[in-house]
Parts: structure tokens; C-alpha cells; sequence
């Protein structure tokens, strides 16, 4: 546990120096005031971060399509419409000086705070009535003229960010009227449910908008972290209700399955906004150090969201190393995220330890579950695969046969692995239960390569099918290379385990070019198909020699390793040289 001497630091600095001069307590001073594994791991400077702000990624949506100069118009009629008529109490207050803000909420309940949702605070007796909507409409609208008025006085002081986000607040609440509009009809029409769902957007849309509102304030105050923490919190939901808008359009088509798409992507953007939201919170309350490691968090799950999308589309290029490069990356950002949560809730003054540990735990588990169901999926596959075999040998297709052979032995290896991942996981050594997934992973990959000539030589495609059987081939190396690392490892030899880590990368990129051999040749272009088949014929050698230079090591033959590992660097010039050769062939075809 962390000394209470620590925060009472803190805390004088926060006192006495000012909010700036506490957060320069370096993060070497907290960890070195415990000696606890957990705060050891928390090697992340506790700084302000600025990675990928969500306000550049709206301003390029806005560039690329028309829905932001359509809300613009939109916020005018809404102004116009609300000017004669309203003479509701304000729900949210028509003067925007005496808006009840949620950072003067976070000050009071910092731990407990959350905003009111909108349909909560209706009128008495109109709660979901459509006069309490048109009342609520009138509302909203009646807010913009005065916020296009802060816009414009904001901009022609200079203050183009400022003038920036009032736009976007008065964008907000204008959307938020359009959509309880159409809950108004949805319930006119007799169209309950999806007038339920267009309240849930509206009432999302307007909290976009108080979000926006407190960052312009906090801007027009100076206070500039607080600012851009409210500004992204409302990015993050304005993304969230566009993609619940999506959502909810793709249903009234009868769209389920591009509806379930949307309603997940704006899943996936709320914990990155009540990330910002916490820091916002903290650094309206003078709490500088939390707010920063609440906005790093933030920006941690931002990035791993964004790399989590690359190696999806790696995988559908057919880059096999590089996404799991960027595989890497994401799990080095989702722990970045954990260490800056961990910290922030420090400075609270909370002791999480076991909630830490109960949280470890669950995952765990949930881990453990999902793995399971994983190898159940597996099995029956193996079985199926091996049924195929059998049918396909007996009318005497063995290529094929040999390719459902091979796929349902290396899924097999896969599962095998994933079960000794279970056992690390259960004993709590997660590094190993990390490598014997990647272990795993490959096997399975291995697996699909081999499936995939079964399927070509299915069809027919001959050539097709030899590729892809031979990406199998040189690819079922990988996971074994893989597993000697391991033993290696476990051994105390670091640099043996180093070098079979590099006989792998080697192995893998030589597989993904037999692979990418195999695609050119499903997609019909056999020049190219045989280009990249010559690459891969190439980088073979390249691949094979560093693995005999290891064996030959074993054994102490050292001049015989060191012939091996320079045969290898002239196969790699001459490797290189077919591959760009292939590369210029390649983007002639396309």
C-alpha cells in the first residue's frame, strides 16, 4: 500500500504551489513510495497526453460528408421556430449563464456524479406526453439563438476553437429536436417502440450538448485541460448517437444485422467518453495529476479502438505479421489504460486493491470460459475435417484429403495449446498463458491455410490448391519454432530464445508470401500468382538457414553456424530483389 505520506504531498502541493506545481510530482516519487508489484508496473508518466484527439476526427467527418453544413440550416430554423411561441419553464435553461453545469456537479459529488438524464426532468404531469415534447423541443431550440450569439462573438474576438465548440453545442441540441421529433411521430403513428428509441437519441444528443457547452465555458475561462476533456467526452457521444441514429434507421428497414453493427459501435465509443467525462470532472475540481491520468486512460482506449480496426483490415489484406504487430500494440495500449485507471483512482484516496484483484479474478475466469467454448468450436471442427478426409479419399480426390488431413491436425494442435494456456492462466502466470495463446493462435492460422487448399483443390484449381498447401507447409514451422523459444525461455537461455523469436518472423513472412501467391491466383491474376510464388521459393532458404544455424549451435559447431547464417544474408539480398520485382508486377496488374 501506497504511504499516507505520499498524498499528504501531494495534497500540500495542491495548497500550497497550486494545482500546476502538484503535478509535477514525478511518477518515480510514487512508485517509490511502495514496493508493491502492482505499483512497480505503473511505469507510465503521469503527464498530460494529447494522442489522436476524437475533435480532429470530427472535424474530417464533417469535411466528408454534407451532414454538417444540413445541421447548421437545421439550427436556424429550430431558432426561428422557438423565438414567438415558448413560454415553458426551461428544462435546460434558455439563459446559458445559469445552466446547471456538470462541472460545478463533479466539485460537489465528484465520486457520484452523473448528468440528469433529460426525460427525467420533464414538466410534471407531461412526462411523455407529446405536449412535454413539444414543450421540451421549444426548449432546446429556444437556447440556440444565445449560443450562436457566444459562437459569433467568440469568433470575431479571435477565439475560432471557442467559436468552434459553441457551433457544435447548438449542432447538438438542434439534432436533439430533430429526434424528439420523430418521437412525437412515431407515437402519433401509433409506433411505440421506435418512438422509444428516437427519445433515447434525443436525450443522448442533448447530454452531447452540455458537454459541448462546459468545454466552451471552460475555454472561455482558460482553463484549457478541462476544455479539451469536455470537448472529447462530447466527441465521443456525438460519434455514440450517430452511430445509434444509424441503428435505429437500419431497424425501421428491417436491417437487423447492420443495426446490431451500429448499436456496437456505439457501445464501443461510451467508455472512452466517461473516460474523458472523470477527467474533466477532476480537473474542474483542481484535482491537475488525476485528471491527467484520467485523460491518458482515455486517450490508451482511443488508440487501442483505432488499432483494434487495422488489424482487422490486416487480416482481411491477408497480413498476417502485421496484424499481430498491431495485435501487440492494442494489448500494450489496454494495459496502458488499466495502469492510468489504477492511478487515477489512487489519487481518489480509494483503496482498490481488492477491487483490483476481483476485477483480475473475473477476467480471468471470463477468459478462461471464452477459451473453453473456443476449443468446444475446435474440436467439432476437427471432427467434421476429419469426416471430409474419409469421403474425399475413398473416391480418390487425396490432394484434397490431404488438406483436410493437415488442417484438422495443426486445429488440433491449436486447441492442445490453448488448453496449456488454460493451466498457466489457472495458476496465474500470465505471461506463459499470454505465449502458449500466441502459440495457439498460429496453429490455428496453420490450420486455415491448410483448409483453403482443400477448398481450391475442391473446385478444382490445382495450382491454387499446391500454393496454399505450400503456405502451410513452410507455415507449420512457425508454431514450433515458437514452442522452442518457449523451452528456451523457461530454461534461462534468453538469447537462444531470441533467436528462434527471429527464425519465426522469418518463417512467417516467407508463409504470408506463399499466401499472397495463393490470393493472386483466386483472384485470377497467375501472373502475379507466379511472381510472389518465385518470392516465397526465395525467401525459403532464408528462413530455413537461421534455424539450422541454431541447431548447428546446439550442438557447438560454431563455424558451421556462422557459414549457415551468411549463406542466409546473400539468400536474403537475392530474396529482395524478387520481391520488389514482384511488388512493381503486382501494382501493374492492379
Amino acid at each position: 500500500m501506497i504511504p499516507i505520506d505520499f498524498f499528504s504531498k501531494l495534497a500540500c502541493a495542491d495548497e500550497v504551489q497550486g494545482v500546476d506545481s502538484a503535478q509535477k510530482l514525478s511518477v518515480q516519487e510514487l512508485l517509490g513510495a511502495s514496493s508493491t508489484g502492482a505499483t512497480q508496473q505503473f511505469t507510465a508518466e503521469v503527464e498530460y497526453q494529447v494522442v489522436g484527439r476524437p475533435r480532429d476526427r470530427l472535424r474530417r467527418a464533417e469535411l466528408e460528408q454534407p451532414e454538417g453544413r444540413a445541421e447548421r440550416e437545421r439550427v436556424s430554423q429550430f431558432g426561428k421556430k422557438s423565438n414567438d411561441d415558448c413560454n415553458s419553464k426551461p428544462l435546460i435553461p434558455s439563459s446559458i449563464s445559469h445552466l446547471q453545469s456538470p462541472a460545478a456537479a463533479a466539485v460537489s459529488q465528484p465520486t457520484a456524479y452523473s448528468l440528469q438524464p433529460i426525460a427525467s426532468i420533464r414538466p410534471t404531469g407531461l412526462i411523455g406526453s407529446i405536449e412535454g415534447d413539444q414543450k421540451l423541443i421549444e426548449t432546446w431550440t429556444s437556447m440556440i439563438p444565445e449560443i450562436k450569439e457566444k459562437e459569433g462573438r467568440a469568433n470575431a474576438a479571435g477565439n475560432t476553437e471557442e467559436g468552434e465548440i459553441w457551433r457544435r453545442a447548438g449542432n447538438a441540441l438542434s439534432g436533439a429536436a430533430i429526434n424528439l421529433e420523430k418521437v412525437i411521430k412515431g407515437e402519433s403513428e401509433g409506433k411505440s417502440e421506435e418512438a422509444q428509441k428516437w427519445r433515447e437519441a434525443a436525450e443522448q444528443k442533448a447530454r452531447v450538448g452540455e458537454f459541448f457547452i462546459e468545454a466552451a465555458r471552460a475555454y472561455g475561462q482558460g482553463k484549457e485541460k478541462e476544455s479539451e476533456n469536455w470537448h472529447n467526452a462530447g466527441l465521443e457521444f456525438h460519434f455514440a448517437v450517430i452511430a445509434l441514429e444509424k441503428a435505429i434507421e437500419a431497424e425501421s428497414f428491417g436491417k437487423s444485422e447492420e443495426a446490431l453493427t451500429y448499436r456496437n459501435e456505439a457501445e464501443q465509443k461510451k467508455p472512452t467518453a466517461e473516460l474523458y467525462t472523470k477527467a474533466a470532472k477532476a480537473y474542474a475540481a483542481g484535482k491537475t495529476t488525476e485528471g491527467n491520468c484520467w485523460a491518458n486512460a482515455a486517450y490508451a482506449l482511443n488508440n487501442a479502438v483505432y488499432k483494434q480496426e487495422e488489424v482487422i483490415k490486416a487480416e482481411v489484406r491477408g497480413k498476417v505479421v502485421e496484424a499481430q504487430i498491431l495485435r501487440e500494440e492494442v494489448a500494450e495500449y489496454k494495459q496502458k489504460v488499466k495502469e492510468q485507471q489504477w492511478a487515477a483512482e489512487r489519487l481518489q484516496g480509494r483503496d482498490v486493491n481488492a477491487a483490483v484483484d476481483n476485477i483480475a479474478q473475473e477476467e480471468s475466469l471470463l477468459r478462461i470460459e471464452t477459451d473453453r467454448t473456443l476449443i468446444e468450436t475446435w474440436r467439432t471442427m476437427i471432427q467434421e475435417m476429419s469426416e471430409k478426409m474419409k469421403r474425399v479419399n475413398n473416391v480418390g480426390h487425396t490432394d484434397e484429403g490431404g488438406g483436410w488431413r493437415d488442417a484438422s491436425n495443426n486445429l488440433r494442435n491449436a486447441a492442445d495449446n490453448l488448453e496449456k494456456a488454460i493451466e498457466f492462466e489457472r495458476k496465474g502466470n500470465l505471461e506463459a498463458t499470454q505465449k502458449w495463446r500466441e502459440v495457439a493462435n498460429h496453429s490455428k492460422y496453420c490450420s486455415d491455410l491448410f483448409a483453403e487448399a482443400a477448398r481450391a483443390y475442391n473446385v478444382g484449381k490445382t495450382e491454387e490448391g499446391k500454393i496454399w498447401n505450400q503456405a502451410g507447409q513452410f507455415f507449420y514451422y512457425v508454431p514450433r519454432n515458437l514452442e522452442k523459444a518457449i523451452e528456451a525461455e523457461s530454461s534461462g537461455k534468453p538469447e537462444e530464445a531470441l533467436k528462434w523469436r527471429e527464425a519465426v518472423e522469418q518463417r512467417k513472412h516467407a508463409g504470408e508470401l506463399y499466401a499472397q501467391s495463393a490470393r493472386a491466383y483466386a483472384a485470377g491474376k497467375i501472373a502475379e500468382g507466379k511472381s510472389r510464388n518465385d518470392v516465397g521459393n526465395a525467401f525459403k532458404n532464408v528462413a530455413k538457414k537461421p534455424e539450422q544455424a541454431i541447431e548447428a549451435e546446439a550442438k557447438g559447431k560454431a563455424a558451421e553456424a556462422q557459414t549457415l547464417r551468411e549463406e542466409a544474408t546473400k539468400y536474403q539480398q537475392k530474396a529482395e530483389e524478387h520481391q520488389r520485382a514482384a511488388e512493381l508486377l503486382g501494382q501493374q496488374d492492379a
